[in-house]
């Protein structure tokens, strides 16, 4: 029995060992697995991480490209509100002055036709002196004719040569009067012209302004929400 303790420890011993050593290799295999696991799940995350990183730049780019044209959309957008507001003020001062230029081109119209007016008048009392007057020269022809044998006094003679130098004075002076007035009624035609010419300048400067106001007021209407959006960007970026 003696003999046999000795053994049987050592024996104990041998198992116990060769259990130790069993369990050892297990714990190892299993710490090999777990260093295979996290290497994997490692270098996942690293590709994961790469990814994230290379996302993240093409994003910043696509941001800088996005800032870049926010900025150049934001700069038209100032551009073409200045240009409207110029538009406006242009259409303002074209509207005022053509209203004035209306205005002046009435004032000579009615001018012209009181010239006129009043030339008919002249002309027509004109032409009732003169009838009047070469009326009584015949008249005063035909009695001459019939007493110049019996008189040789020279007075209705002399009254006669007197009215016609009359008729002759007034004709000249309604004859340089009336060249006066074509004078006059060129000038006023070449102004009238002049008058119209401007008006349609203006007209189509008035015209042009309201397409692009037009068209302007529908871009903003089409952009809608993301054109204010943009709007409010700018003035915050700004």
């Amino acid at each position: 029995m003696a003999e046999e303790d000795p053994k049987r420890k050592l024996l104990l011993l041998i198992r116990d060992f060769a259990a130790e050593k069993s369990q050892g290799e297990r714990r190892v295999s299993d710490l090999k697995k777990r260093f295979l696991d996290r290497q994997a799940h490692f270098e996942t995350a690293s590709n994961e991480l790469e990814k994230a990183k290379r996302a993240r730049e093409a994003a910043e780019g696509e941001l800088r490209g996005s800032q870049a044209q926010l900025d150049r959309t934001c700069a038209s957008l100032r551009a073409q509100e200045e240009r409207i507001s110029g538009l406006q003020g242009e259409i303002s001062n074209a509207t005022s002055e053509l209203q004035a230029i209306k205005k002046d081109g009435d004032i000579r119209r009615d001018e012209f036709i009181r010239a006129m007016q009043q030339l008919n008048v002249k002309i027509r009392k004109f032409h009732e002196r003169a009838f009047q007057a070469l009326k009584a020269c015949n008249a005063e022809v035909q009695t001459d004719m019939s007493i110049e044998t019996a008189n040789s006094d020279q007075t209705p003679k002399l009254e006669n040569e007197n009215n016609l130098k009359d008729l002759e004075s007034e004709i000249l002076s309604i004859n340089a009067e009336i060249h006066g007035l074509e004078e006059e009624c060129q000038q006023a035609l070449h102004d009238v012209n002049a008058v119209h010419d401007e008006v349609a300048r203006l007209e189509r400067k008035v015209s042009l302004g309201e397409a692009i106001m037009l068209e302007s007021e529908r871009l903003k209407q089409l952009l809608g929400y993301p054109f204010n959006i943009l709007r409010f960007l700018c003035l915050v970026l700004t």
